[in-house]
């Protein structure tokens, strides 16, 4: 019979999930019963989607979700779509529609998405009180 080598996991622990093989415990978070009014998305960022996708004909909505890397572990990835999945969590405000995917949804949960013009330059930032760390421009963080 095989054993799993040191430091492996034979079988992924209950209640977690899976980021680039890294498991994360969500006992926290209840996706049933989670709803968008977890993650806020202010005014500014509401007009800024609404004007991109107003100058973008296959644009309708801004995608959020997180991907392994950047400077910290995980990064913020913010993409214009024309459609969502079905397990997409869905968040419309003032005409503009977010929606971020069901992996990404819990290291978000509670954060505030935000539109931010100055020095360094206009982008979306994403406030989350799940972050232990960020790195400087806010991009990238850890859990």
């Amino acid at each position: 019979m095989d054993r799993p080598r040191k430091g492996m996991i034979d079988k992924p622990p209950q209640d977690t999930i899976s980021i680039m093989g890294i498991y994360y415990n969500i006992n926290v978070f209840d996706l049933d019963d989670m709803t968008m009014t977890e993650v806020a998305l202010t005014d500014r960022a509401a007009q800024r989607i609404c004007e991109i996708v107003a100058n973008d004909k296959d644009a309708a909505m801004l995608r959020v979700s997180i991907d392994a890397g950047g400077c910290t572990g995980f990064q913020y990835n913010f993409v214009l779509v024309a459609s969502r999945d079905e397990s997409d969590y869905v968040l419309e405000k003032q005409g503009a529609m977010v929606v971020i995917d069901e992996v990404s949804l819990p290291l978000i949960a509670g954060s505030e998405i935000d539109f931010v013009d100055d020095l360094i330059g206009a982008n979306f930032k994403v406030n989350n009180p799940n972050a232990s760390e960020t790195c400087g421009c806010g991009v990238s963080f850890t859990l």
